[in-house]
């Protein structure tokens, strides 16, 4: 279990490098006219010497072409035949599910949002949502669901050659696609490899809670995503593989070289599981 003891010995047993800071500067000096709205989940950018506020889809947003479409209305008569009720009742349940789903979501976010900053000792920057579950006088961070179980284990497992760079950092990228966007990535982790500097680079990490990444049904009827990814399984992993070279895209826009892409999968039993995400630069630049 993390604690303010520990924290502290391993802050100044192992100190980030000076790459970590450097990092960290670099990308809130690049992105610090983006400014992000809840309300319509919306990015703007306005620069120095701008006359007009650029408004920037999000990553899911631009992706989202790629999926096919959901037709809600057959899908839930023909599953009113089967299991009963009517095809509304199961639209209800079906956006009741998603609304609890999407909210947990939220809160387990901004929990490891905080968590992480806690472990990189700025306790005073955590999500307000989870101050009333943070003790002061030990740095706890009080989980009260099972998937925030989950990331307290993954970070009590994070060894101590991984830095904490920015929890929740908000990127654009105006040049090195033709589309245009603007995202938000959970962590970005320095990995400090002393014995070999060159494997030394930034980690992009991201926290996803869904009850499965892969669909079975979707590989065994080999339904595939549309235009640039027909050999990707229509599938939430493979929308994320997506998301996270678009995240990488921007920040190597501005020098910064990501060396692996990483998925939190924080299960319902408190668990979580590292899901590693391929390289496909050329393919993003080549389809968006």
């Amino acid at each position: 279990m993390l604690d303010k003891e520990k924290i502290l010995k391993r802050l100044d047993e192992h100190p980030e490098p000076k790459e970590c800071s450097e990092m960290r500067e670099l990308i809130l000096k690049s992105f610090k006219d983006l400014k992000f709205f809840e309300e319509g989940h919306r990015y703007t950018l306005k620069k120095k010497g701008w006359k007009e506020t650029l408004e920037l889809p999000s990553v899911s947003q631009i992706t989202h072409r790629f999926e096919n479409d959901f037709d809600e209305l057959t899908i839930s008569e023909n599953y009113a035949l089967k299991h009963g009720e009517t095809p509304e009742y199961w639209r209800d349940v079906w956006k009741y599910k998603n609304l609890i789903a999407t909210t947990t979501g939220t809160y387990v976010h901004e929990f490891g949002e905080s968590l992480a900053w806690i472990r990189s000792g700025h306790p005073e920057n955590i999500c307000d949502c989870c101050k009333t579950k943070f003790i002061e006088n030990k740095w706890w961070l009080i989980p009260t669901r099972e998937k925030e179980k989950a990331v307290v284990q993954f970070w009590d497992d994070m060894p101590d050659c991984y830095h904490v760079i920015l929890p929740e950092a908000k990127i654009y990228n105006l040049d090195t696609t033709k589309q245009k966007y603007a995202g938000t990535f959970d962590l970005g982790i320095y990995y400090d490899c002393k014995e070999n500097p060159e494997k030394s680079g930034f980690i992009l990490g991201d926290y996803k809670n869904n009850g499965d990444l892969f669909s079975e049904y979707n590989r065994e009827h080999q339904k595939m995503l549309k235009d640039g990814f027909s050999d990707m399984v229509d599938e939430a992993y493979s929308m994320y593989v997506l998301q996270l070279n678009l995240y990488q895209a921007a920040l190597e826009n501005i020098g910064i070289k990501v060396i692996d892409r990483r998925l939190i999968w924080l299960k319902p039993d408190g668990t979580y599981q590292q899901v590693k995400v391929p390289d496909i630069q050329d393919r993003i630049k080549e389809n968006f």
